[in-house]
């Protein structure tokens, strides 16, 4: 498996566990994450989640593909579920992701779960306000809005 070929690319990648995840990936090489995270391993990296070769079953592209949600499967996905449950600072970071479809994915996956108690939610409004105020894209700009309602 050539992890270096996905570098940029949307994929929908298979841990050892079987979960599967779906997102915009970067490559790290073995240097790179010795040097950044300690471990001397390639492997991809996608928003906030860095999986290591020894770690992944399986990876393919979702270049080309088209749908509902543009190249992923779903409105949004374990990755985004993960962002939730660990609190405030994983969705922060999602909500400022430089990929817009990342950031539509976490809006989806708050949106399917904003009627369920939030523990952080007061902070996840004032993080979308934040959002709301500075971007430019007017799908994430209504769905914001739709959930500062």
């Amino acid at each position: 498996m050539e992890l270096q070929d996905y570098d940029g690319q949307c994929v929908q990648l298979t841990d050892q566990d079987g979960t599967v995840f779906e997102g915009i990936c970067q490559y790290n090489s073995e240097e790179y994450n010795e040097h950044a995270f300690g471990k001397a391993e390639d492997g991809l990296e996608i928003e906030n989640f860095l999986f290591y070769r020894s770690g992944i079953q399986s990876v393919g592209s979702l270049e080309g593909r088209s749908g509902p949600y543009g190249r992923f499967s779903s409105p949004y996905g374990v990755l985004e579920e993960l962002n939730l449950q660990d609190g405030i600072i994983s969705v922060e970071t999602a909500l400022e992701s430089e990929e817009p479809e990342h950031v539509r994915r976490m809006l989806r996956c708050l949106a399917a779960h904003w009627k369920e108690p939030l523990p952080d939610r007061d902070a996840i409004c004032a993080a979308l306000q934040a959002l709301a105020e500075c971007t430019l894209d007017p799908e994430i700009r209504s769905q914001t809005a739709n959930l500062l309602k």
